[in-house]
């Protein structure tokens, strides 16, 4: 019971202080509001004192104006009107006020703290005490005054530019800023009135009178010997004095000259410095010239060759040429150390040369010959020597044509006589010497394993005196053929070159492999080809492909065998791949007034000997008979071109009949298959030497 009264007096005790806090925190805020109305009426009246006294004093400034003013000048005042007032207020306010907010803060705070230590106290007596839902809130207070000026902040990121606002009002002249960079100048302004005219000046003395250059030359005329010194004056009056210059008229000055005050001088004279000189003197009224010549003596100067000079005897000669320098213009005169000239001799004056001629000039007038050039300042001369010579004499000619095979050795000998001795050379025409090729003291020749490539004109020369020559030649013809041509080293199966009798080259086809190679083709049958039955002149030339049928031709088979032993071999084939030959240690064909008759030797082979009918036998075609007929039967029966008896037992040149030909038209070797044609034969030659 006790204790419930006591828990009931302490609840009334507790709400009793709440009741006279909030009491308290009330008369709080309306002694605020009261100030605050206070604090308003004074701003009110103070703006109306500043309204009272700048306003009135602008309006009647602004009376005493031009009514004209125009609107730029308004609106300026006011803007400067108003942003005055807003500073005046401002200021005034905070003076005001700062008095009032110490006194508000210092209430608020204590009666913050006394209305939370009250509360603490009625939580603690209730022993239960929490936040309850926050109210609605309150309506605004009324507008705080403005407290004191903060501090200043940080300086912000300059921002953009604003738009230009209105001239304020003329302040007072600032201080003269630094001088600025000098401008360009400006454009040049027009030309002012001419100023008044001064008075003249008093009389001068009278001055000189003006005059043209006038020039005089000492000497005017000037002759020395060369390497003396020698000098020309020049001299010039007027008025300006005129200013000398001196120059030549057909060239530039020399260099070496000295020039002084108008005087031009020479230490040593040369034959070059002979000339006309000009003195120009020049001032403004115009120019002077006088002239001088200078003449430089000289002493002669004489150009010969000195020899020696060959010449032929009998012959007209012209020695060689003396050319002659001076002044004066020296005399020239021709002469001999021991005796007189020729008495054929004319010498003869072109200008600065002097020419000597002898006609048919002879062994006795060989020697010296001087030329001598005078004149005032010297004599002067030199001489050339004169050789005559006969022309040499070969005592020992080289023959005119030599021939020999390819490999073979050569000498060929060469001497001659004169006076002086001759020497003697060897040339080849066309080309220098071949390797291998040597020339003896003796004037002989030699050469060791003759190529095909050696053949050419070969030149003997006797020379004497260095200039005279005699010459004899000698026309080397080198044979080769197949077998020649396989000693030197060729090989391989093909065409060639070849000049079996030194008279010309001709191309065949050599066999390096039959039988030891170096047979010389000269006939061929394999496939049909080529047409056999043809006339004279063709057998004669020849006819087809030497890598194919053909027949070489009469005249170069001739020429194969004409002067050198040979022998014939026949290779030839059935049409069952069987093969035979046929070989006969002597062939020789005769020249064309022979008809090409036919030689043959002894036999050896497989084949059988079908050729030893035909021999001593005359070539015939279907256009010449040379056949024992006497009717020209064989070769119009059989065709093609041979050595044709009454008829044959060879025909390599008949028709090409092929596999199943079998009659004496086809290409028949009697003794090998009878009348049978055959496919292959091939008819070839090797000399035996």
């Amino acid at each position: 019971m006790t204790q419930g009264r006591t828990k009931s007096a302490f609840t009334s005790t507790g709400t009793l202080i709440s009741v006279v806090s909030v009491l308290i925190y009330c008369a709080g805020f309306v002694r605020v509001e009261i100030k605050l109305n206070e604090q308003e009426e004074r701003m009110s009246e103070m703006e109306k004192l500043l309204r009272v006294k700048d306003p009135s004093s602008s309006e009647v400034k602004s009376s005493k104006k031009d009514p004209t003013m125009d609107l730029t000048g308004k609106t300026s005042g006011i803007h400067s009107n108003i942003a005055n007032d807003i500073r005046i207020k401002r200021h005034v306010a905070n003076d005001l006020n700062i008095t009032e907010n110490k006194e508000r803060d210092q209430f608020v705070v204590r009666l913050e703290s006394l209305l939370s230590d009250r509360v603490m106290k009625l939580c603690q007596a209730k022993h239960s005490c929490s936040q309850g839902p926050p109210g609605p809130p309150g309506q605004p207070g009324p507008r705080g005054t403005k407290g004191s000026r903060g501090r200043r902040g940080k300086k912000g990121i300059k921002g953009d530019e604003g738009i230009m606002g209105s001239p304020g009002k003329g302040g007072k002249q600032g201080i003269m800023g630094p001088r600025g960079h000098k401008g360009e100048p400006g454009k040049k302004g027009q030309t002012g009135p001419p100023g008044v005219t001064g008075r003249p000046g008093m009389k001068g003395d009278p001055g000189e009178s003006i005059s043209s250059p006038v020039v005089g030359i000492s000497p005017s005329t000037l002759r020395v010997n060369e390497n003396e010194a020698a000098s020309l004056q020049c001299s010039a009056s007027g008025n300006p004095q005129p200013i000398i210059e001196w120059s030549r008229n057909d060239s530039t000055l020399s260099p070496k000259l000295e020039m002084t005050s108008g005087k031009i001088t020479w230490k040593k004279v040369a034959g070059s410095d002979s000339g006309i000189y000009t003195c120009t003197a020049r001032n403004i009224l115009g120019k002077a010239e006088g002239f001088a010549k200078l003449t430089v003596n000289v002493k002669p100067l004489v150009s010969l060759h000195p020899g020696p000079t060959y010449v032929k005897e009998g012959t007209n000669v012209t020695l060689p040429i003396c050319h002659v320098t001076g002044y004066p213009r020296p005399t020239t005169t021709w002469s001999r150390p021991l005796g007189k000239l020729p008495h054929s001799s004319v010498y003869s004056y072109l200008g600065n040369i002097s020419i000597l001629e002898v006609f048919n000039i002879q062994m006795k007038d060989s020697g010296n010959y001087i030329c001598t050039a005078s004149n005032l300042l010297a004599t002067t001369s030199m001489q050339t020597f004169l050789v005559v010579v006969r022309l040499p004499n070969f005592t020992i000619r080289p023959p005119g044509n030599v021939s020999l095979t390819a490999g073979a050795s050569l000498t060929i000998h060469c001497s001659a006589t004169g006076d002086p001795q001759p020497v003697i050379s060897w040339k080849r025409l066309g080309a220098q010497l071949p390797d291998g090729w040597n020339q003896w003291s003796n004037g002989s020749l030699t050469v060791r394993n003759v190529t095909h490539e050696d053949a050419g004109i070969y030149m003997c020369v006797a020379t004497s005196g260095g200039v005279l020559e005699n010459s004899a030649i000698s026309k080397v013809h080198v044979k080769s053929d197949c077998s020649t041509l396989l000693k030197n080293d060729h090989t391989q199966s093909g065409i060639y070159k070849i000049d079996p009798d030194g008279k010309g080259q001709f191309r065949v086809y050599c066999d390096m492999h039959t039988d030891g190679g170096g047979w010389t083709v000269f006939q061929r049958r394999r496939d049909g080809s080529v047409d056999f039955s043809r006339g004279w002149d063709d057998y004669k030339a020849g006819f087809g492909q030497l890598t194919d049928e053909f027949w070489l031709g009469n005249e170069k088979i001739h020429r194969l065998i004409a002067s050198t032993p040979s022998s014939l071999r026949v290779d030839m084939e059935d049409w069952n791949r069987a093969k035979a030959y046929a070989k006969y240690d002597r062939f020789s064909v005769g020249d064309e007034k022979s008809q090409y008759k036919l030689e043959v030797g002894s036999f050896s082979g497989t084949a059988g000997d079908s050729l030893t009918n035909h021999n001593t036998m005359k070539f015939s075609t279907k256009d010449r008979n040379n056949d024992l007929s006497g009717s020209n039967y064989c070769s119009r029966i059989y065709t093609g071109g041979w050595w044709f008896n009454y008829c044959h037992s060879a025909n390599p040149n008949g028709l090409y009949q092929g596999k199943n030909g079998n009659d004496y038209k086809g290409i028949i070797w009697y003794t090998f298959r009878g009348t049978k044609s055959l496919k292959f034969i091939e008819m070839k030659l090797k000399t035996t030497s």
